[in-house]
């Protein structure tokens, strides 16, 4: 799972990337977060690359 995870963040193309919503909705994350006690939100710093992207 977490492999996966990881697949949807390391792409070369940041066309390619998961967004962020998409990655909180992560079967692994989500398992870690639980397991971690990490509740809250999750703060996710906006790339340079992205700027132009639309959301």
């Amino acid at each position: 799972m977490f492999l996966e995870f990881l697949r949807g963040t390391l792409q070369w193309r940041p066309e390619n990337w998961k967004t962020a919503k998409e990655l909180s909705d992560d079967p692994w994350l989500s398992s870690w977060l639980a397991t971690h006690h990490c509740y809250g939100v999750i703060r996710v710093p906006r790339s340079p690359a992205l700027a132009s992207r639309k959301v």
